[in-house]
């Protein structure tokens, strides 16, 4: 059994894990906004696959994890997924609905490698009360963030005017 005790600043990087995950729900409050920018029926369709889109690419990356496991390190894949998860960010750099629905899929990609990890890690680190602790806080985190982006994404979206 691991008795190593850890620091605050390892419990909030590992916390930090789950906020990766809740970037999902950044397009949630401008989703009207989005709607605006491409009326007509023939984006209707493709408009709802923008919030599933990331859920629907987590799904075959989840199921790989066992085997990439067995080949790269956990904090590789774990930087791997941050990254990918920042694929949100591609409609800065490229305009149209299919970047924006790009950026959704690859950001997929990269909760789908992070999502495992938000709660294992606190498993293998962390025992007993502690880990209970972490658990809790990671729900905790998890709520809170989610809440945040989905604040921030409105607010910014409403300042700015989100545009393509």
């Amino acid at each position: 059994m691991n008795s190593q005790k850890y620091g605050i600043p390892v419990k909030i990087a590992v916390l930090c894990i789950i906020m990766v995950q809740y970037t999902i729900t950044l397009t949630t409050p401008i989703l009207g906004e989005i709607r605006e920018n491409y009326p007509g029926g023939e984006y209707e369709i493709w408009i709802k696959l923008i919030e599933t889109a990331p859920t629907l690419a987590m799904i075959p990356v989840c199921l790989l994890m066992g085997p990439l496991l067995k080949k790269f390190r956990k904090k590789i894949l774990l930087l791997a997924g941050t990254l990918l998860a920042c694929g949100q960010c591609l409609p800065l750099f490229a305009d149209g609905f299919p970047a924006i629905l790009a950026g959704r899929l690859i950001s997929g990609l990269g909760m789908g490698i992070c999502y495992p990890f938000a709660g294992s890690y606190i498993l293998v680190r962390f025992k007993g009360r502690e880990g209970d602790a972490m658990m809790g806080w990671r729900a905790t985190v998890g709520a809170a963030g989610g809440t945040f982006i989905m604040q921030a994404s409105g607010i910014l979206a409403e300042m700015y005017h989100y545009r393509v």
